[in-house]
């Protein structure tokens, strides 16, 4: 992880000096234009490249290798067990987010609206135990702002709104254990999905720097009311017969969550009062104690984001 966010913030520096000559390329007259007819408010539409990592807690429900060993020991019985958790094989992949909003121009407010739509899976682990991880996420966000500007170069907007989040996932594992020198196979299909609607609220600061550029920061947090779907089906395979257990549950419950972005976005005039934006920064999100069927732990995504947007 620490050698890809090294990788995303030189990235952002690269695009910093790239930006700096696209910035004189472009035609600054417009702006004065812009600011003059912001009474009539103004439109944006963006679209985002994400490249996240997203990883759950508490998926080595089962072990890699173990060994249990049952005896009696002074009229006293006795159950060992050595073993070696497992977790999937998290890895990096791309993902999508659209947004589109409209400010209210000298009212200083606004409404925007964004999905977020991200699949990740893990690779199959070489040799005889496997752990699988699959995990679809979307995300739907409706927020209204108000701008408080300090000074000529910092504006701070709080904001409040609505979330939607469809997240499902689903964890397939393989693995061969002993028990009492008995060969155990113990197959696992285990699958859960989330549904829920709550309020968000958060904070976004902007600092201009000059030539079109601006260091923004967002942190949000929302509370998400809905239900856990988990299903279940184990099937262990013993010498002497197998077990097999089907479960089924419904977790009425409330997730929260928390979302945090830092990064950098250049905006230039592009012919008359359009304009064209451009972002590049490193985003976190947490929804905390997500894993209901195996255990406890919270689901992470944290990567990259670029955005290419336009406003007018």
């Amino acid at each position: 992880m620490t050698c890809s966010l090294k990788k995303i913030l030189g990235i952002i520096a690269i695009a910093v000096t790239a930006a700096f000559p696209l910035q004189a390329t472009m035609d600054t007259t417009c702006e004065a234009s812009y600011c003059a007819n912001g009474c009539c408010g103004h439109f944006f539409v963006d679209a985002d490249v994400l490249y996240l990592k997203a990883a759950e807690e508490g998926l080595s429900g089962r072990y890699d290798s173990i060994d249990i060993t049952n005896f009696v020991e002074n009229d006293v019985f006795i159950s060992s067990l050595r073993g070696k958790s497992h977790e999937p094989d998290f890895g990096w992949h791309f993902g999508m987010r659209l947004g589109l909003g409209f400010g209210f121009g000298d009212s200083r407010t606004g409404f925007e609206a964004y999905w977020t739509h991200f699949n990740s899976q893990t690779p199959r682990n070489n040799g005889e135990n496997q752990n699988k991880w699959k995990i679809n996420f979307n995300v739907s966000d409706i927020l209204y702002g108000y701008e408080y500007p300090f000074g000529c170069n910092s504006v701070l907007i709080p904001f409040v709104g609505l979330r939607y989040a469809n997240i499902s996932q689903q964890l397939n594992s393989r693995f061969i254990d002993t028990v009492d020198g008995n060969p155990l196979l113990s197959i696992g299909r285990l699958k859960e999905k989330f549904s829920g609607t709550g309020p968000l609220f958060g904070i976004r600061g902007d600092q201009k720097l000059g030539k079109g550029f601006t260091i923004y920061c967002d942190l949000a947090a929302s509370l998400l009311f809905g239900t856990f779907n988990v299903k279940s089906h184990t099937e262990e395979t013993l010498t002497t017969g197998i077990n097999i257990n089907d479960l089924r549950k419904n977790i009425d419950g409330c997730q929260t969550a928390l979302d945090g972005e830092l990064g950098l976005r250049w905006k230039g005039c592009f012919y008359d009062d359009i304009f064209l934006t451009m972002k590049l920064g490193i985003e976190m999100h947490r929804y905390f104690d997500h894993n209901q069927f195996c255990g406890h732990g919270d689901l992470t995504l944290n990567g990259a984001a670029l955005t290419v947007g336009i406003e007018y």
